[in-house]
């Protein structure tokens, strides 16, 4: 076996050891989690495996050389995946994102979630007309099929629950000390923030000049 074949050899070795040393803490935490679940759940276990969980995170930090706030590198790749995944179902918007387009699709993916299909009768029109949609016309959407009373009593109740969504909603703005005062009242500084955002970068050089006091005549 040459050097290279030994370097090699070597580095499989420390692979598998270091693979088999995840799967033994994978094995190991899941036991405390279930010893912590059979025991009820009582606030004493819960925290003392919390207290334990924290302390191993710390000194496998200490022992990389990390950084607290570098915590998510200790994860594995499914735990990882989870949060991801748990993170992209759940949007939330803020800003100037509520008025974009993808506001919209997430607002409309929110109500379609929503709707529960009555898959029988679906499946019973289907049955009966299974060509019915090669045959329609896209220029008269909506015409020659008739909507199911229920179907309608499904569509009303959801508007008039957004409805009532939309009246209760009410979203508290971030007030900033530091900020010039520039309005008299809440509707005038909402209407000076559109003014900003249509007509600001246009007018800098002038608002620079009015406030160095060199936009005036000698």
């Amino acid at each position: 076996m040459n050097p290279r074949q030994r370097k090699l050899f070597e580095l499989k070795q420390k692979m598998q050891q270091a693979r088999k040393a995840n799967e033994n803490a994978i094995i190991a935490e899941r036991k405390r989690q279930r010893a912590v679940e059979s025991s009820g759940g009582d606030g004493d276990g819960a925290k003392k495996w919390y207290e334990e969980r924290k302390k191993r995170q710390e000194e496998e930090l200490a022992r990389l050389g990390l950084k607290p706030e570098d915590a998510h590198r200790l994860e594995t790749a499914e735990i990882a995946e989870a949060k991801y995944k748990k993170k992209e179902k759940k949007v939330c918007l803020s800003g100037d994102e509520i008025h974009t387009q993808r506001a919209t699709h997430v607002a409309y993916d929110r109500r379609a979630d929503a709707i529960k299909p009555d898959l029988s009768s679906y499946s019973a029109a289907k049955e009966q007309a299974p060509d019915r949609a090669l045959e329609l016309d896209p220029m008269e959407y909506g015409k020659g099929h008739e909507v199911a009373p229920e179907a309608v009593d499904a569509m009303v109740a959801e508007l008039n629950a957004k409805e009532a969504q939309r009246k209760s909603f009410s979203r508290r703005r971030a007030f900033k000390l530091d900020a010039d005062v520039d309005y008299i009242n809440p509707r005038n500084a909402h209407f000076n923030k559109k003014i900003q955002r249509a007509f600001g970068k246009h007018t800098e050089e002038i608002r620079a000049n009015l406030e160095r006091g060199t936009a005036l005549p000698d």
